[in-house]
């Protein structure tokens, strides 16, 4: 695990392809600035990266099948969505992560991405805080907050905050 901070655009995609080159399945791009992270997600789209924003996509998704939402079914949906657009050796990038940690999902949206990185490479922008070790989703005070504190190695994170 790595971590980093006040990263420019250029040097960030410069730390992402290094990753990428060590064989890192799953990068997090970590930041609690949502606008900076969407802006990463549109400047990277615009690059070399296959780009899935999930809040969009899988409420597209329910909308136009009238699934329930479900945590079983939204795993395979991010699975075949990941799939679909991969094109290796690049990552799929995915942002809009939010509806992932819905509670009445009961899912782990970490080992999920970690799941889905088994075959292909993501990178994932991640609205929280790394410190210390310790991983976040969100803020102490959100309803949705999570926290990791015993995280795989194989996880490279990027902190995009000071």
């Amino acid at each position: 695990m790595i971590e980093d901070t006040s990263l420019s655009f250029y040097k960030t995609l410069e730390k992402i392809n290094h990753a990428i080159n060590e064989k890192y399945p799953l990068i997090l791009l970590v930041s609690q600035n949502s606008r900076r992270l969407m802006d990463l997600s549109h400047r990277m789209g615009q690059n070399q990266y296959r780009h899935l924003d999930i809040n969009s996509a899988l409420s597209d998704f329910l909308i136009e099948t009238n699934n329930k939402f479900e945590g079983d079914i939204v795993q395979e949906w991010l699975m075949d969505s990941v799939k679909s657009i991969a094109s290796m050796p690049n990552p799929v990038l995915c942002s809009g992560i939010d509806l992932l940690f819905e509670p009445r999902l009961k899912l782990d949206p970490l080992k999920l991405f970690q799941k889905v990185s088994q075959y292909t490479p993501l990178v994932v922008c991640w609205p929280g805080s790394y410190d210390k070790g310790k991983l976040a989703y969100a803020v102490p005070y959100h309803h949705h907050y999570r926290e990791w504190s015993t995280l795989d190695p194989s996880i490279f994170i990027l902190g995009l905050d000071k």
